[in-house]
């Protein structure tokens, strides 16, 4: 049996519990998961009704809850950043992972569950009432204007401007002018953490609707659009992955990680790439101290 630890934010959340029943699923072995306890104070949105969490979100099998970890069980966990790029790393994490044992990572590698992308929609069923409000707002959308409906996502707040993860606005700039080379009426919702400059100057510079909702009526009408531009967040990539109608869906051509790799199997192969997607130059300086810090902290620990 396999048991993930669930721990952070929904979409890193979605990630671990998908790529780990992927590979028990193949590897013909039972599934659990374990939520780990999450500090209030790295929570950047909710959902007054259903919460933050992947179990009181979405209806999980209750058979794979585990409530407490058994003892004497082998631990696995993830490999360490800089081994993640190996051509062969889906292959390598598959076959080393032991038949019982507790795993612990995110797993953000699409590949992990691109064999079982017709069964998220399953796993990660959103409630009725959630659904049905969304695919309403759409569908008044479209029949307002006519045109394609297109997601875009940021990821611009504290946490990811500290951590060197925040994308220059460029970004979301050059995805969009992507999409209106094809479909030039296009209209463009806006989903954020926060709304910052970035942000702003999206909305005034293109036909585009403030959107956000709650932290599930996001995510699932990321997963309802014609079109998703996607960022470097495990949240957007989640919502596009459960898109099955979506026409395009464009995505940066890096994720950064916190020892400043780019990762490079995140993103489905089939998704759109924005070339020369860059990090914010002020948030790669801050990133960069931050991990120095953390460098030498550990060690005078040592």
């Amino acid at each position: 049996m396999l048991i993930v630890k669930l721990k952070d934010q929904l979409g890193n959340q979605m990630f671990s519990y998908a790529s780990v029943k992927s590979i028990a699923l193949k590897r013909n072995l039972k599934f659990g998961y374990y939520r780990m306890p999450l500090d209030e104070k790295y929570i950047n949105d909710t959902d007054v009704k259903y919460g933050n969490d992947l179990s009181t979100i979405f209806n999980l099998p209750l058979e794979e809850q585990i409530k407490l970890l058994p003892d004497n069980i082998t631990t696995y966990c993830e490999r360490k950043v800089n081994e993640r790029n190996r051509e062969d790393y889906k292959e390598l994490v598959i076959n080393e992972i032991p038949d019982d044992c507790i795993v612990d990572g995110h797993f953000i590698t699409s590949e992990f569950i691109n064999d079982y992308k017709s069964e998220l929609g399953q796993w990660f069923r959103f409630p009725d009432d959630v659904h049905n409000k969304i695919i309403n707002k759409v569908s008044e959308l479209k029949n307002n204007t006519g045109a394609p409906i297109v997601s875009v996502h940021f990821r611009v707040g504290k946490d990811y401007f500290e951590r060197g993860y925040r994308l220059d606005s460029s970004y979301w700039e050059q995805a969009a002018n992507i999409i209106k080379k094809r479909f030039p009426d296009a209209v463009f919702v806006c989903l954020y953490d926060k709304k910052n400059k970035a942000v702003k100057r999206f909305m005034e510079k293109f036909n585009a609707i403030d959107a956000r909702g709650s932290l599930v009526d996001d995510l699932c009408l990321i997963s309802q659009c014609d079109i998703n531009i996607v960022c470097n967040s495990t949240f957007s990539i989640m919502g596009a992955l459960l898109n099955n109608n979506g026409v395009l869906k464009l995505c940066p051509s890096i994720y950064p990680s916190s020892n400043g790799y780019n990762l490079i199997h995140v993103y489905p192969k089939d998704w759109v790439k924005v070339d020369n997607s860059k990090v914010d130059r002020f948030s790669r300086f801050v990133g960069g101290i931050r991990r120095y810090l953390i460098k030498i902290k550990r060690i005078f620990i040592k």
